[in-house]
Order: C-alpha cells, then sequence, then structure tokens
C-alpha cells in the first residue's frame, strides 16, 4: 500500500512508501493493464483468430484448420512472440511432396477412327510436389504411335493439392509399325 504523506516525527520514523508499476513499453498504463489484440489469419488472409492479451503474456499459438489440400501447416510469420503490441501471424505452409495425379492413355479404335479408348492397364498413378508441373512420359505401345496432333492430348499439367491432375496421351494405330 501507497503512504504518499504524514507528519514528521522527532525521532525519524516516518516512511513514506510509493510503489509503480512497469510501463516498459511507456504509453502511461502499467504493462498488467495493457490489452493487444493478436490475430491468427490463414494463408489467404482468413481470420482464425481474434484475442485480447496483456503485455508480456504468451499468446496461445492454434493450428490453422485449414482447407489447403496438398500442404502442411508449416508454422506462423512473423515466428510468435511475447505480447508487446498488437500484431498479426499469417499460417505458413510446405507444398507435399508426394501429391497424387494420375496419366491415362488411349488407343484408337481402329484406323481412321475418330474413337479411342482408355486402357486402364497402362494408367499410372504418381506423385508429385504440390502446384508444380509435371509432363507425362510418353511410352511404347506395339501397333500404335502417339498421336502428336491430338487436341485431346494433357501433355502436362500442375500438381493439385487434391490431386485431381489427369494427364491425358493418345495414340493412334500404327499398322505400319513405323512409328508414324
Amino acid at each position: 500500500n501507497n503512504v504518499k504523506s504524514g507528519t514528521i516525527a522527532g525521532d525519524g520514523s516516518l516512511v513514506l512508501k510509493l510503489y509503480y508499476k512497469v510501463d516498459a513499453d511507456n504509453n502511461g498504463t502499467p504493462d498488467d493493464e495493457d490489452k493487444y489484440t493478436i490475430k491468427f489469419v490463414d494463408y489467404d488472409g482468413t481470420e482464425l483468430s481474434s484475442e485480447e492479451y496483456a503485455w508480456g503474456t504468451a499468446a496461445a499459438e492454434i493450428t490453422p484448420k485449414s482447407d489447403q489440400d496438398g500442404y502442411t501447416f508449416n508454422g506462423w510469420d512473423p515466428e510468435v512472440a511475447k505480447v508487446t503490441a498488437d500484431a498479426t501471424y499469417t499460417a505458413t505452409y510446405t507444398a507435399n511432396t508426394n501429391t497424387a495425379y494420375t496419366v491415362e492413355y488411349y488407343k484408337q479404335a481402329e484406323a481412321g477412327s475418330d474413337t479411342y479408348n482408355k486402357d486402364d492397364s497402362l494408367t499410372k498413378s504418381l506423385t508429385g510436389t504440390t502446384a508444380t508441373t509435371v509432363t507425362a512420359e510418353q511410352i511404347a505401345i506395339e501397333g500404335y504411335a502417339f498421336d502428336s496432333d491430338n487436341a485431346n492430348n494433357v501433355k502436362s499439367g500442375t500438381v493439385a493439392g487434391d490431386g485431381s491432375l489427369v494427364l491425358k496421351l493418345y495414340y493412334k494405330v500404327d499398322a505400319n509399325n513405323n512409328g508414324k
């Protein structure tokens, strides 16, 4: 308790006592009474949490429930520190290196036909790094040649985090087995 004034006794027994609270940020308010807003937002700016904390305390980190398929939560930017002011922390992610994608191979039904059928025995389930470009491998199929002019070819694409990328290569009948 503060003792701010008193009568001076002849024996010198008067003691005045003044107690001060720390105001490290020099804003005129004791630090234990300062309140700051701490926000956590997802990669796209969506607010995940917003709470007030006292100066010098530790904000409770949260784990985002992101719809970021193909990515793994990596932490907060900037790194979460003791509360000294209003702050916003943004979730950061690392692209997964094992995101699924598919390569399908289609064979012409017969020479001169516009009909192509998917050969399920040749379909490949592969993995790649989310958001990177991958290219389908042309393979040798006996009796067929790669139809480079076929508008339905999807030779390359970006690996989608949800595994939905499907590359498609079309092969025409090669009756002469000359690769044309």
